[in-house]
């Protein structure tokens, strides 16, 4: 949930720190929002199964959710 308008930047990073892929760098409008990771990279190309970090940037407040990738 957004409280009200702001940037918002969502990208997938790998456990070395090396960003895969932005799935959002935008402004969104207050609210719920759904995003999803076709678990691909910025190419198109899958990425290996093992442990992602999600990065959410919103102004200035960041959090980081850990995704695991099975194929």
């Amino acid at each position: 949930q957004i409280p009200k308008t702001g940037r918002i930047t969502i990208k997938i990073y790998n456990l070395l720190g090396q960003e895969i892929k932005t799935l959002i760098n935008d402004i969104q409008q207050a609210g719920y929002h759904k995003v999803s990771w076709d678990g691909k990279n910025q190419s198109g190309k899958d990425v290996p199964s093992g442990i992602y970090l999600c990065g959410i940037k919103y102004n200035d407040h960041f959090q980081c959710r850990r995704l695991i990738k099975l194929k």
